[in-house]
């Protein structure tokens, strides 16, 4: 069952990435170079797969490695929960930064 719920946290992690993408798209990058076209959903999350491959990542260490074999994943449950939050939270700024432009 935790694996079920990570994988649904996971996919949501890949909607808000996009969501974040497309609606700062048109709210900062669409008004400051208007030659630019609008960008879909797809689009967006398409460009968030390339970042993410194209960002280096860290290793994992054996402590790490560890406490995911004793019982990481709850944490990892924990980590994308408040990953989609801080997505949402940063929405909210960008709409009131979006609102003073």
């Amino acid at each position: 069952m935790i694996h079920v719920l990570h994988l649904i946290l996971s996919v949501l992690q890949m909607i808000m990435r996009s969501v974040l993408i497309k609606t700062f798209w048109g709210w900062f990058i669409i008004t400051q170079f208007t030659g630019l076209p609008d960008i879909s959903y797809v689009g967006a999350l398409g460009l968030s797969l390339f970042v993410g491959a194209m960002t280096p990542s860290r290793t994992i260490t054996k402590s790490q490695l560890e406490d995911h074999k004793e019982g990481g994943t709850e944490m990892q449950i924990i980590s994308s929960g408040l990953y989609v939050i801080g997505c949402l939270i940063c929405l909210g700024i960008g709409w009131i930064v979006h609102s003073f432009m």
